[in-house]
């Protein structure tokens, strides 16, 4: 059996493209606290359990548990309290414990690793020794992250970045090849934005259901509104910016305010970014040109920017990103993905969190785009995916 932990109706979008292949070779069990993806689990005939209040008493250890719940994404983001955070935790590893014990689980498929539900997940399976894996967006064109350990900074070509050394070595002309596909992808919209009315849509189906059951991670409805347009106004963009100047400048890519790289993989929040990249920007007599990332949705945090522009000398832009890297004298990131494409482009690089390819040099570079990673899953597409993608992605065959 694997047990699917899905947390976000969006996931399910994704997942269901994984289950109509997968579901002929292996039992598939959804585990969720969301009602809509519990229901859409039911009309296509998968088997799924509802994560509902439950406070009995475990034998798991509460200081571990504490401490798993402070440092997770969703009350660092005050998305839960802490009381609220700890009822969630501890329904989850209850109903997976007793899930765990009764039926033999061949994989538990975990989504980031870090957020409250997949921390109690990963609680659950380590006390019964199950084997699981993590999944995350690369953020490359049809490649999809998948680790046995976690993501990002918890993830095993992080701590061991020699892992990828093993790997069977790429061509360069494959890779450069690679490279112009990757470039003309860029130009394009963001795949994101074609799912956001849909996906916000269902998400609010789903808290509606949420108070009609006894669900749980269930954030108030004062919470959950629909987010309105930034205001941008009071930031000052400059609109006549040349990458190409002859001048040559420093690039820092901001990035959400509320991810899980910026809370909990670096010691930097966007402002202390702004505030190193300014100082080394000094230091060679360069400019700096800051590019907030195009999925941030925090109001207080554009307004955090706009009085550090307005103390601050650098200049703020719209420009591609891809140009911005290749023109760029130096790059310096907290551990965003911008980072991965400042060394697929040979720039020198400063990151300043706890990001996997810290260690990479261009060859590890290589074998990590087109060998770690797994290949043809598209996480925004539309078609169902193959059986082995499917079990390359859940490390059930390699």
């Amino acid at each position: 059996m694997i047990v699917f932990i899905i947390d976000y109706i969006e996931r399910f979008s994704f997942y269901s493209r994984i289950f109509p292949e997968l579901s002929k070779r292996y039992d598939i069990v959804v585990v969720t606290p969301d009602p809509l993806v519990h229901l859409l689990c039911k009309l296509n005939h998968y088997t799924s359990i509802l994560i509902k209040k439950d406070r009995n008493q475990n034998n798991f250890d509460q200081d571990v548990i504490d401490s798993d719940i402070k440092t997770s994404v969703d009350v660092l983001n005050n998305d839960f309290s802490f009381i609220q955070a700890k009822d969630n935790y501890i329904s989850t590893i209850n109903i997976l414990d007793r899930l765990f014990s009764r039926e033999k689980i061949v994989k538990c498929v975990i989504w980031n690793g870090d957020t409250l539900i997949a921390r109690a997940s990963s609680m659950a399976c380590k006390k019964r020794d199950i084997d699981r894996v993590y999944l995350e967006i690369s953020n490359l064109p049809n490649k999809m992250f998948s680790d046995p350990l976690g993501t990002n900074a918890k993830s095993s070509v992080f701590f061991h970045p020699e892992i990828i050394d093993n790997l069977e070595s790429v061509p360069n002309e494959y890779h450069t090849n690679w490279i112009k596909y990757y470039e003309q992808g860029k130009k394009g919209k963001l795949p994101q934005s074609q799912f956001k009315l849909r996906i916000k849509m269902m998400s609010a189906v789903n808290l509606a259901l949420k108070y009609c059951y006894s669900s749980t991670y269930k954030k108030n409805f004062c919470t959950i509104k629909v987010k309105s347009k930034l205001n941008l106004d009071n930031l000052k963009f400059d609109n006549s910016f040349c990458s190409t100047r002859s001048d040559g400048y420093i690039f820092l890519p901001l990035q959400v305010s509320t991810d899980t790289q910026v809370k909990l993989n670096s010691d930097y929040s966007n402002l202390d970014a702004i505030d190193f990249a300014l100082k080394k920007a000094s230091e060679l007599k360069l400019k700096l040109v800051v590019k907030i990332h195009p999925a941030e949705r925090q109001q207080i945090a554009i307004d955090e920017i706009v009085v550090k522009q307005k103390n601050s000398d650098f200049i703020l832009v719209n420009t591609n990103t891809i140009e911005l890297i290749k023109n760029a004298k130096e790059v310096i990131v907290i551990n965003s993905t911008v980072g991965l494409e400042a060394l697929i482009y040979n720039k020198k690089i400063t990151v300043l969190g706890r990001a996997l390819y810290t260690n990479f040099n261009q060859e590890r570079l290589k074998k990590y785009i087109h060998q770690y990673l797994i290949e043809e899953v598209n996480y925004f597409g539309k078609d169902i995916i193959g059986i082995e993608q499917s079990e390359k992605l859940l490390r059930l065959k390699l």
